[in-house]
């Protein structure tokens, strides 16, 4: 943190949708560790999208079930579209707007290529783990669906009766 500017290290908050505030707090602990000292600001759908459309976000930790999506496009989309799009990067934005219009498999891999690399040169993302698909089958498990997805289960659907 000294070799960075931040010799104390320093204060953040760090924004989660409700569902995954647990994971956030693990986060957060995380990166006490080096001296960031995170606060965790977990809160409902409708008040972290406006305060995302509004730019009130310093970090945010967002979940998103990138083994459902196949296409980079999706992933563009959701990190670098609409109010999502913190970095204002004109490669990624030139590459969200030409790969959409192309089909050819190996022309649209290069377009969206030049992005992805823009996204880890600048680290823009930083992904922490991908989401596992795990099934639990007992009856003291209820699972209550639409939590974080209309279409998949993830685990803040899963509940002990």
């Amino acid at each position: 943190m000294a070799e960075a500017g931040f010799p104390n290290g320093f204060d953040m908050e760090l924004s989660a949708f409700l569902p995954y505030k647990e994971i956030a707090e693990a986060i957060a602990g995380e990166v006490r560790k080096v001296g960031i000292r995170a606060t965790v600001r977990a809160m409902p759908l409708p008040v972290y999208t406006k305060r995302r459309g509004r730019g009130e976000l310093t970090a945010l930790y967002a979940g998103y079930p990138t083994f459902a999506q196949p296409n980079t496009s999706n992933l563009m989309n959701f990190f670098f579209g609409a109010n999502r799009d913190y970095s204002k990067d004109p490669i990624i934005q030139n590459a969200r707007k030409t790969g959409n219009g192309v089909m050819d498999l190996k022309k649209r891999t290069a377009i969206y290529q030049k992005a992805m690399d823009q996204v880890n040169k600048m680290s823009y993302i930083l992904p922490f783990v991908e989401q596992p698909n795990v099934y639990a089958h007992h009856k003291s498990v209820v699972i209550k669906t639409g939590a974080t997805s209309k279409t998949e289960t993830r685990p803040p659907d899963y509940f002990w009766k």
